[in-house]
């Protein structure tokens, strides 16, 4: 399944505005409605502001693989 997103994450924002969202509120892409819940949640975990809360990547290639084998 491929996502098409319409537009660019913060397109409405000059570069300098989209950074300092992102730093000092946590702003976020919108996660497509359509995507896997499994994604959708991985995604939110990549975004914890606390890099110690974030998966590192042995969890994210356990994940991939377990919804891998899931679809298999």
């Amino acid at each position: 399944m491929h996502h098409k997103m319409e537009q660019a994450p913060f397109a409405e924002m000059d570069l300098i505005t989209a950074a300092v969202a992102i730093r000092d509120q946590g702003a976020t892409p919108p996660i497509p409605n359509d995507m896997p819940a499994f994604l959708a949640e991985l995604l939110r975990k990549c975004w914890e502001r606390n890099p110690e809360n974030r998966p590192t990547m042995k969890d994210i290639a356990k994940i991939f693989r377990q919804h891998v084998e899931d679809d298999e």
